[in-house]
């Protein structure tokens, strides 16, 4: 079953990267063939005027367009035509690299070759290009055909019509989608290909009627009965003009039905389109065009109105869309909670891991005590066996290896056989194999009782605390991209001051703002970013980040947010009360999610590697929790149930600092912890509280303090080693207030000074974190 599950897996990985190489083909060669068709479009004079339109006026997939410009002139050996695509290239990748605010061209290699802005450069030049390409083409075709009148009025009229029909075309390669630019550009180049496919014959079935009919239905589907036949008779017109009456009647009558019934729909337009063409062109157009008509119709029957709406935006959507920044900005509400969720399950996944590690180390006994299992079980068989001393005394050093042997396959693998033991010891040795087994046993019976013990893999976590989280990063969720009609009223005001409108603006959140400009308005796109970034960073009366933009169908959206106020240094020492043992202290500084820093000093009852471990453990949980977002009280209540559920006695002090970098806000939250103080100037206070470890209670028995910090506080952070569990060593006050905590080294100088005035009985540790301003 395995095996047909993994086999599956690969099939299906296999079907994602086909697809991904099938859409990779599809993203190439789609424009080139696009290309190939409309470059091969002859007006009068011998003239490909569409194929430099169409070169000039694409933005990203102008290579491609040029590739398939430059096969048709292969294969039609139209030499002045292969030359005429390639200078519009050249021109317009030199146009590309020109700077657009200063004109001047830049010889950086990494600027020189970027793609970034490649063939990105304005209308304007674009039609300049397509004049030139026309221009180049005109004057070869001149030189090679003798300089005959006929050429030289081709020319002209290539140069005429190339930069007009580029206008039309470069209007669906602008950004601005779903405007009448967008739509007029759409429209010339259905018209342009349908005009490349009226004189492409299969099976005696004409292409261009064909596809008219079926875009024309699929437009039916979703537009309004005017906008479907408008399209129909422009388009026809291009591929054959007698048959725009009867197109525009047909297509008109099948909208009109289209909500009744597809069929009724089908079948009165062809009815309709049946007569109307026999009437106009007689019966040799009817037969030539109804069957092309037909099967375009009946083509577009299934296609869905979803797929009409994203492929044809012509003339807008019939109902309006509000103008609503609330709505607008559902998008990226539903995106940051849904990466919220995310980053809470993984945090979630990583401590799961570190259980599951926790819970395999306390399953596994030493290698002292397999030792003495093996003794156990050994002299349980030799004491009354009659080669005891042949074995435990001429023979000692056989019988100790092959004990050592056995104690080191069951400490590595937990099985041992007779296999693994010396031939000389299997051989005058009766109960080996009951000997092997028996330790065996006694192993497995070791083990299964540290399970039993162990709390920690059966370690149930408490739903309430499953629900207060979720609920908690909901409701984040829910105040981060709550309205702030005071803030938008300031932003809007600011903002029209130095000329930036949109469509809509809507700031979000009270601690952290963000502030929503959606589609915004042409003359805002000549206000620096430094502008913008000002006037909000006024309005919102704090720190800004730079000003981003975003690229969508309705226009371009842009997002400007609150950014940190302060920053800060840490400084972290310490040492364990004896030497060779482990510090069982643990200090961790950290930052979190959304502008948040933490301190965290976690003690261990007592000292040395037990110790080591409950402030490790702790430290790490919080940590992982902290960072994902989640409250200070959620971790707390879950980090207390993980202490309780711990059969390894000991508790944990906790001393937390956390910092709000955006506002300012500060507060600590202790349990059980040594005093802290903040150093302000020449002003010492001290923070203490009179709480139990986390662990002891079955509530979280833990104090907050809260203030606002100012520029240059000094954090001041110690385990009860440096104050010996005194409320207030006169020693520390008067070192603190005189020692200089900007350096690097103040959490060590600390820690020194404690040495001299202490016994040393417990680990010490100390953190000084320094509170900065940041200045624009």
């Amino acid at each position: 079953m395995k095996e047909f599950i993994l086999s599956q897996n690969q099939k299906i990985k296999g079907f994602i990267e086909n697809s991904k190489n099938l859409k990779l083909v599809f993203s190439i060669f789609s424009p080139l063939i696009f290309s190939l068709f409309i470059s091969s479009v002859k007006l009068p004079l011998a003239t490909y005027p569409f194929g430099f339109s169409l070169i000039s006026a694409a933005k990203r997939d102008t290579f491609y367009f040029y590739l398939g410009g430059i096969i048709f002139a292969v294969f039609t050996k139209n030499i002045p035509l292969f030359l005429g695509y390639t200078s519009i290239i050249i021109f317009r990748f030199i146009f590309s690299r020109l700077s657009e605010n200063r004109f001047e061209f830049s010889f950086k290699k990494e600027d020189f070759f970027s793609a970034e802005n490649l063939f990105s450069e304005g209308e304007s030049l674009k039609m300049a290009v397509a004049t030139l390409g026309a221009f180049t083409y005109g004057m070869l075709k001149t030189v090679f055909g003798g300089f005959t009148i006929g050429d030289l009025v081709g020319t002209v009229f290539c140069i005429v019509i190339s930069p007009a029909v580029c206008y039309l075309f470069s209007g669906f390669f602008s950004d601005k989608k779903k405007k009448a630019r967008y739509e007029t550009g759409y429209m010339a180049l259905l018209c342009a290909f349908v005009l490349a496919l009226s004189g492409i014959s299969f099976f005696g079935i004409s292409l261009s009627v064909f596809f008219t009919s079926f875009i024309s239905f699929l437009i039916a589907k979703s537009r309004s009965p005017m906008v479907a036949s408008l399209f129909s008779l422009i388009c026809i017109i291009a591929a054959e003009p007698l048959l725009s009456p009867a197109f525009a009647v047909a297509v008109f009558i099948a909208a009109t039905l289209e909500k009744r019934s597809k069929i009724y729909s089908v079948c009165a337009s062809a009815i309709s389109f049946a007569s109307l063409s026999y009437f106009v062109s007689g019966l040799p157009l009817f037969a030539a065009s109804f069957p092309e008509y037909l099967a375009g119709a009946v083509i577009a029957i299934p296609v869905k109105k979803e797929f009409c709406d994203a492929f044809l935006p012509f003339f807008g959507y019939e109902q309006s869309r509000k103008i609503d920044a609330d709505r607008d900005i559902l998008t990226y509400k539903e995106r940051k909670g849904r990466e919220n969720i995310a980053e809470i399950s993984k945090s979630f996944e990583e401590l799961s891991k570190t259980f599951f590690e926790l819970s395999d180390k306390n399953k596994r006994i030493s290698i002292f005590d397999t030792r003495q299992i093996c003794d156990r079980v050994c002299d349980r068989y030799c004491r009354r066996c009659a080669a005891r001393d042949l074995c435990w005394e001429r023979d000692y050093p056989v019988t100790l290896d092959t004990v050592n042997k056995i104690s080191a396959k069951i400490y590595k693998s937990g099985r041992v056989t007779t296999d693994d033991l010396p031939k000389e010891f299997t051989a005058r040795c009766h109960n080996a194999e009951r000997l092997v087994s028996d330790i065996e046993k006694e192993n497995t019976k070791v083990i299964k009782s540290l399970i039993k013990e162990d709390k920690t893999r059966a370690f149930a976590l408490d739903y309430s605390v499953f629900s207060k989280i979720l609920s908690e990063a909901l409701e984040k969720n829910e105040a981060e991209y709550a309205p702030n009609a005071k803030a938008r009223d300031s932003v809007k005001e600011e903002l029209s001051k130095i000329g930036f409108s949109a469509d809509s603006i809507g700031v979000y959140g009270t601690r952290c703002k963000k502030v929503y400009a959606f589609r915004i308005s042409k003359s805002s796109l000549k206000c620096s970013a430094a502008d913008i970034k000002n006037a909000v960073s006024t309005a919102l009366s704090g720190r800004c980040e730079d000003p981003t933009f975003e690229f969508t169908d309705g226009g371009i959206n842009m997002t400007v947010k609150n950014c940190n106020m302060f920053k800060t240094s840490v400084s972290l020492f310490g040492v364990a009360s004896k030497k060779g043992e482990e510090n069982g202290d643990c200090v961790r500084f950290f930052d979190g999610k959304n502008g948040f820093s933490y301190m965290l000093l976690c003690d261990g009852m007592g000292s040395g590697s037990l110790a080591a471990k409950k402030s490790l453990a702790a430290s790490v949980f919080l940590e992982k929790m902290l960072s994902a977002g989640n409250s200070v009280s959620s971790s707390l209540s879950m980090l207390s149930a993980l202490e309780r559920a711990d059969s390894n006695e000991g508790f944990t002090t906790l001393d937390l600092f956390e910092i709000d970098l955006v506002s300012g806000g500060c507060s600590f939250v202790k349990s059980g912890a040594a005093p802290s103080f903040v150093k302000r100037g020449t002003k010492l206070f001290k923070i203490r509280s009179k709480t139990f470890p986390i662990g002891i209670l079955e509530d979280v028995d833990a104090e907050r303090t809260t203030f606002g910090c100012m520029d240059g506080d000094k954090i001041i952070m110690l385990s009860d080693g440096v104050t010996e569990e005194s409320e207030e060593p006169l020693w520390l006050c008067e070192f603190l207030t005189e020692t200089d905590l900007e350096t690097e080294d103040a959490a060590e100088k600390i820690v020194r000074e404690a040495k001299k005035h202490t016994l040393g009985r417990d680990d010490m540790s100390a953190a000084v974190i320094t509170i900065s301003k940041i200045s624009d």
